[in-house]
């Protein structure tokens, strides 16, 4: 945590003696180009965030108690403690230097692999940590973890309260909401309730590229038999089909399991 600080501290300052004019197209909105050329742009950035991340809070807690936080309260309980120590030190780096650091709950969009290679590289595959092809995004419950939807909530609505840079939570649907829209309503206001900054529900949406038909449903067509399907899914915070992810979040999303109690499609 300390060398992250420095290391943000650093880039600040070196960006901050930028010349307006080095970044002309973003300094002339300032303001309405209140900078001259040969000012620095410190004015500009000194109200952003300078934000650190972290991803692996499950397998951190396995090496720590053979349990990850949705398996024991004790392991939640460290869980929680582990990362209002790390808002902690961003809060005290605020007040050191004037400047908004802040805590990151990262989906890791490609990190969760390339980290993932490197630990089991230095330490061999262990059980519930490496043994797979990504660290668990932030400080979510793992993807192939059977509970159910005010379990998976319960759990991880605290950890937002600590992450002022920005938290997400998901939830995995085993079909579409519009087939229970009611349902759907009352999770995202049990959501907002919980404390959560940031939610969503996820659900499987393929489209077929012969009839185009689309709804929820595996690799062949309903429709026209067709395989010549293209798979949508919300895997980092927003939509893509999944051929444009790399094989850590290709793993991931092959491991998923609902919270909804049904099969995700």
């Amino acid at each position: 945590m300390d060398l992250a600080i420095e290391q943000l501290y650093d880039r600040y300052k070196v960006m901050s003696q930028l010349k307006a004019k080095d970044i002309p197209f973003v300094s002339k909105w300032y303001q309405d180009g209140n900078l001259q050329d040969n000012d620095c742009i410190e004015p500009m950035i000194k109200n952003g965030s300078l934000s650190m991340g972290f991803l692996g809070l499950a397998e951190c807690l396995k090496v720590l108690t053979k349990e990850h936080h949705g398996e024991s309260k004790e392991a939640q309980k460290i869980g929680l403690n582990i990362i209002e120590f790390m808002r902690s030190k961003t809060d005290e780096a605020t007040v050191k230097y004037g400047l908004n650091f802040s805590l990151f709950a990262s989906p890791a969009e490609s990190a969760c692999h390339t980290l993932l290679k490197l630990a089991k590289a230095r330490f061999g595959v262990i059980e519930g940590v490496t043994d797979k092809e990504y660290f668990t995004n932030s400080f979510h419950l793992p993807v192939d973890f059977t509970c159910d939807i005010q379990q998976k909530i319960d759990i991880e609505a605290p950890y937002h309260l600590f992450c002022n840079a920005g938290a997400i939570m998901y939830l995995e649907a085993g079909s579409s909401p519009k087939f229970n829209l009611q349902g759907a309503e009352e999770v995202i206001r049990y959501m907002a309730k919980s404390g959560a900054v940031y939610g969503g529900i996820n659900w499987a949406h393929s489209f077929c590229t012969d009839c185009h038909y689309q709804e929820s449903f595996d690799t062949i067509c309903p429709k026209c038999g067709s395989d010549n399907i293209k798979e949508t899914r919300i895997i980092t915070g927003y939509l893509s089909t999944i051929n444009k992810f790399n094989p850590g979040k290709v793993a991931e999303l092959k491991a998923r399991v609902s919270h909804g109690g049904g099969p995700i499609a």
